[in-house]
């Protein structure tokens, strides 16, 4: 009897836990949620990384109405990405994303300004070790981790590739941003190259140089080449470097897809699609509790070397096959952006 009793009280208490969980986890308030995220972006040349983190979190299965973005786009303005990154802090909502290092930064800063913590993911940049960002990559440590696009390491290889597709080239004027800190160690890992590849190179520095392609018009010569670095600066210059390129038939190498789409011969990085597509992942992570801190920062699952097959045909350059083969080609003038950085 007494035993009986014992299993009885037992197998109430048990169901009466079941009952709490159950009510807990189907609760109107869990189900009707709606995560805040906060999204930071210079201009809308990181449009397509946005579109990219939208994507991923509907495949990863949150339905609209689910989340809400606060968007806060700074119109390649650096004193109204402060003052916008410092709203998106004083919001507090559930994550915030980052769309560049330079986003990533300057919500440090706002943050450790206003003495607050709050998950970010950076949906692709270059070295964040190096700039502070994280501790390892494996156990970040902090309130950051996302996705290293490794843009800072491809640099060296994009001179590389760039010379063995168009062996004519017999000098690389390389465009830079003295004012970023990952634009300047990408043009070490470019002298470094260089030397070993036995190529002069001639680095410029493109953002206070109101005269930019007037200046380069003193210097260009029919064989050189042309090759961007990371810079949101310089991305948001795509266009006028493009038109440059094509007025004085430069084989240039760029970074992203978007940068081929624009009208540069070459590209050898990760899609900014790519890249915020691969970033939701990790948002979802936090955003279903999990602790930053410790959740690994990624590198690229991609990396592509896209041929502009109409920019070819243009300038009039012939293109090492052998080389040619490990690309993809774009092959008509259709995909090109227009000046909102909007696909047509």
């Amino acid at each position: 009897m007494r035993k009986g009793l014992w299993i009885f009280i037992a197998s109430f208490f048990i169901g009466a836990t079941i009952l709490i969980v159950v009510l807990t986890i189907d609760s109107p308030e869990q189900k009707d949620k709606v995560y805040q995220i906060g999204v930071l972006m210079t201009g809308n040349s990181r449009l397509e990384k946005f579109r990219g983190l939208e994507q991923g979190l509907y495949e990863l299965g949150y339905e609209k109405g689910t989340f809400q973005f606060d968007v806060y786009n700074s119109q390649d303005n650096l004193k109204e990405l402060e003052t916008l990154a410092k709203e998106a802090v004083q919001n507090n909502p559930d994550i915030l994303v980052a769309l560049g290092a330079i986003e990533a930064l300057t919500i440090k800063d706002a943050m450790e300004k206003q003495g607050v913590s709050i998950p970010v993911v950076f949906a692709g940049i270059a070295a964040p070790k190096e700039l502070g960002l994280i501790d390892d990559y494996r156990n970040p440590g902090g309130m950051f981790t996302g996705v290293d696009n490794n843009h800072l390491n491809l640099s060296a290889k994009r001179l590389e590739l760039l010379l063995n597709l168009v062996p004519s080239i017999e000098r690389v004027i390389v465009l830079y941003d003295r004012e970023l800190d990952v634009s300047v160690m990408s043009l070490e890992r470019v002298k470094e190259a260089a030397k070993e590849l036995d190529i002069p190179i001639v680095a410029f520095q493109t953002i206070g140089e109101p005269e930019l392609f007037e200046n380069l018009d003193h210097i260009v010569k029919s064989t050189d080449g042309l090759m961007v670095l990371p810079s949101f600066h310089i991305e948001a210059l795509s266009k006028e470097i493009s038109e440059f390129a094509m007025e004085h038939s430069l084989p240039t190498m760029g970074i992203f897809e978007e940068n081929i789409q624009y009208g540069f011969l070459a590209g050898y990085g990760v899609p900014f699609f790519e890249q915020g597509f691969q970033s939701a992942r990790l948002v979802s992570l936090i955003l279903q509790g999990a602790d930053p801190s410790h959740i690994s920062v990624e590198l690229p699952d991609q990396v592509k070397f896209l041929i502009n097959d109409y920019v070819r045909k243009q300038i009039g350059v012939s293109l090492d096959q052998e080389t040619s083969l490990l690309a993809d080609f774009l092959t008509t003038n259709e995909s090109l952006l227009d000046e909102s950085g909007e696909r047509p």
